[in-house]
């Protein structure tokens, strides 16, 4: 089956037709890869629905997989979620999200009125300037508590270092209003950093993540011991709309097209986060645990010092970056 724009907009409202016979709900938003002119990834896609309700929803997430490995990735909130609307613009990934979504479902127009609230003035340079600096705190932040930690190879910790190093990728992308997806993060960033004029942070970027100490080969490998290592994990995980199985096959789709690409290293923060996330949600069995150790220590995760330094430079260079950024438009460093 050809999955054209067509068909998965299509799909899309086949879902909103059946959620509006809820008397419950107030409004649905569409969002994501969809909004995108190329919502294709490894040949996958998810439809992306959120849906807005004045109480309290039954259920906080729902998946629903469909024809071609695509899956509709649906979300419940209640309406206090997106108030007061004014905040949402210092908000990077919510107010991002709001600030692009298209309506689906709105009688009451009250996305119309948290679009423009959240709109207004989002792309002011204070207000981009306080959500990057809050991303660039909230990673140095991290990088201090990890720095210290005795258990590098904990999936814990693993999972909180990925964290950091993904919101420190939208300090310079939340300036003008971007984000960068877990599945296209490295592409993304390589973008990111040649508009920024810093093409010195891609390579930054792949020290922090360890990339060093990684052979090509061992990435590329479709059978190679960490892939079946990462599938137990996810095969062991809840089966909860995190780790269903149509969203193991959208990360995997996405994981073989980025180690498909160069530099196949930048597969490791999507394959990291993701396992890592697995193995936090599994039941605790010491094979899983091995296997992810063992891998790890194989790619000197397990003496942390080279990549944790290497965060420590890209989050300077970040910093120097954004403080020119913000005298070269008259923001006042002391305001944020």
């Amino acid at each position: 089956m050809r999955l054209t724009p067509r068909r998965l907009h299509a799909w899309a409202e086949q879902v909103v037709a059946e959620k509006r016979r809820d008397l419950n709900l107030l409004a649905i938003y569409l969002t994501g890869s969809l909004l995108t002119d190329a919502p294709l990834f490894g040949g996958v896609t998810d439809i992306d629905l959120v849906c807005i309700y004045n109480l309290p929803p039954t259920t906080e997430e729902e998946v629903r997989p469909l024809p071609g490995g695509v899956h509709v990735h649906l979300r419940h909130w209640e309406r206090d979620r997106l108030e007061p609307p004014r905040k949402l613009r210092h908000e990077v990934w919510l107010g991002h999200e709001l600030y692009y979504a298209r309506p689906m479902h709105d009688p009451q127009h009250f996305l119309d009125f948290v679009q423009s609230a959240a709109r207004s003035r989002f792309h002011h340079p204070e207000v981009a300037a306080q959500r990057a600096w809050n991303l660039l705190e909230t990673a140095r932040a991290t990088w201090a508590r990890l720095s210290m930690t005795p258990d590098p190879l904990a999936p814990e910790v693993v999972s909180a270092y990925t964290e950091a190093i993904y919101q420190a990728m939208h300090i310079p992308a939340t300036l003008h209003g971007r984000v960068l997806s877990w599945r296209r993060a490295g592409p993304q960033w390589q973008a990111e950093a040649a508009a920024a004029g810093h093409p010195e942070w891609m390579a930054q970027w792949l020290r922090a993540l360890g990339a060093p100490g990684i052979t090509a080969q061992a990435l590329a490998e479709a059978e190679a011991p960490w892939a079946a290592a990462w599938e137990a994990a996810h095969q062991a995980a809840p089966h909860e709309p995190t780790f269903h199985p149509a969203r193991r096959r959208y990360y995997q789709a996405a994981l073989s097209a980025l180690r498909s690409s160069e530099p196949p290293a930048q597969a490791l923060l999507l394959l990291l986060h993701t396992w890592s996330r697995a193995l936090q949600a599994a039941p605790a069995q010491d094979a899983r645990q091995e296997a992810w150790r063992e891998t790890l220590t194989r790619w000197n995760w397990h003496e942390p010092e080279a990549h944790f330094a290497a965060l420590d430079q890209w989050l300077d260079s970040l910093e120097t970056f954004l403080e020119a950024w913000m005298q070269a438009h008259g923001v006042d460093l002391g305001l944020v």
